[in-house]
């Protein structure tokens, strides 16, 4: 078949690109594809067509693993209409631990390739997406991590009047300059976001309590946040290259206030474990304090101003509270359960190991 190889052609490792007839499935994979997906069956099949189109280097060569996790629709169906065709670059492994963490880490597990690939079952890879993260690596050999572009995509033209672009972030929207990340303020995001897959080993992968798991009422998330700074505190490096570009199709079920403010809460949670360098289930009294002060402050700006706002600065305004209130509650709360979750989880993983 007829493949792209690429070259790096610019100051910020973009690629030029020529044609080679080449087989994929000849080569030992240096780069894989992963992706996770539960229950999303309408939405994979485009983001896994985006993958059969990828322009990848004759030399490297890609493969793509569909890990699906407890899936009861036709993802199964839709799965094979991509692994069983003859050459198929496609694979698909069953994950019953339910959890988005747990389903990257058997991806992980299974991919041949020297850089693993994330991109989420709702997105659409441009055609030179793999080959952009694979060119960064080469021109950063000392990268750990290297993400890229998110684009949205809307269900219409129109969006409900409370919405602005200052949620677009809650929806996985991602653009930097190229350059190395100083801080979690220059993480990639999930959607689109790669590793060495000997630094995902050194590591011991996605963390399992993180990766949209639901405890007491809010899905956690941040997994490849907490593991961005932990690579970053090791001294690793993460670069964003924003040619290796997606675009996250947004479905009509999120444009709804309540997912946004659940995401808020999400984010509230996911600030105090970043304030504690990715541990999770701890704080203090001093960043309690802060919170709470903060907290107050907005709350009692909110109350002053809300009646003049417009609908989308007051629904920003609502978002920001719950977000902060949810800090609160962590320090207060929900750091006990997730502390007693994460000892629980430790002592089944050994029980398994052993």
């Amino acid at each position: 078949m007829l493949r792209n190889a690429t070259e790096p052609g610019s100051a910020n490792g973009e690629l030029q690109t020529i044609q080679i007839s080449v087989d994929q499935t000849a080569i030992s994979p240096k780069i894989s594809a992963v992706v996770c997906t539960c229950n999303n069956a309408r939405s994979l099949e485009a983001t896994l067509a985006s993958l059969a189109k990828q322009q990848f280097p004759p030399v490297a060569g890609y493969e793509v693993w569909i890990v699906d996790n407890n899936s009861s629709d036709d993802t199964a169906t839709v799965a094979r209409k991509f692994t069983e065709c003859e050459g198929s670059v496609f694979r698909c492994v069953f994950e019953r631990a339910q959890g988005l963490s747990f389903a990257r880490n058997r991806g992980t597990k299974e991919a041949r390739g020297e850089v693993i690939a994330f991109i989420d079952d709702d997105a659409v890879a441009d055609p030179d997406w793999l080959a952009q993260l694979w060119a960064t690596y080469q021109r950063e050999p000392s990268a750990a991590c290297v993400g890229g572009k998110v684009v949205l995509q809307f269900p219409s033209a129109s969006r409900p009047e409370w919405y602005d672009t200052r949620l677009d972030g809650y929806l996985s929207a991602r653009d930097l300059p190229y350059g190395q990340a100083r801080s979690e303020k220059d993480f990639p995001h999930g959607t689109n976001i790669s590793f060495r897959k000997s630094e995902l080993e050194r590591l011991g992968g996605f963390h399992p309590l993180l990766g949209a798991r639901m405890v007491g009422g809010v899905k956690l998330q941040g997994d490849e946040t907490q593991l961005c700074l932990r690579l970053l505190r090791s001294g690793k490096s993460i670069w964003f290259q924003p040619a290796a570009r997606v675009v996250h199709v947004v479905s009509e079920a999120r444009l709804c206030k309540e997912y946004f403010l659940g995401l808020a809460q999400t984010s509230g949670y996911v600030r105090v474990m970043l304030d504690n360098h990715g541990a999770i289930g701890v704080s203090t009294f001093a960043q309690l304090r802060r919170y709470f002060l903060r907290y107050v402050r907005l709350c009692r700006e909110h109350r002053r101003v809300s009646a003049s706002l417009s609908p989308a600065d007051r629904f920003s305004s609502e978002v920001t509270l719950r977000c902060c209130w949810a800090s609160v509650w962590y320090c207060l709360v929900a750091k006990r359960k997730l502390r007693r979750l994460a000892q629980e989880l430790e002592t089944e993983q050994r029980r398994t190991n052993s």
